[in-house]
């Protein structure tokens, strides 16, 4: 192979890496963003919860109301099982 030929494909290559590291850049801080988001949303989503749990706002949709019954059906599912997993933990001590 000669010097042109390779130097020619080197170029190639460092193009799509250039690009691919561009590529790889911009999907990370898309995701990074798409983190921030969710995070921000679920943050908003647990002080309406608590807000209307404490009685200080009031549920405006059907919709909210059976998200708010499914937060709490899973709040109670999961103490049930903390408490379950601290009797058996404490079981396997004795």
């Amino acid at each position: 192979m000669n010097k042109g030929k390779l130097k020619k494909i080197l170029e190639h290559l460092i193009f799509f890496f250039k690009r691919g590291g561009k590529l790889f850049q911009s999907m990370f801080f898309a995701s990074q963003a798409n983190t921030h988001l969710h995070h921000h949303f679920e943050e908003l989503g647990k002080l309406v919860y608590d807000e209307i749990k404490a009685g200080r706002q009031s549920v405006v949709s059907e919709e909210m109301q059976q998200i708010i019954t499914a937060i709490n059906t899973a709040v109670e599912e999961l103490e049930g099982r903390e408490e379950e997993l601290r009797s058996i933990k404490k079981e396997s001590l004795s």
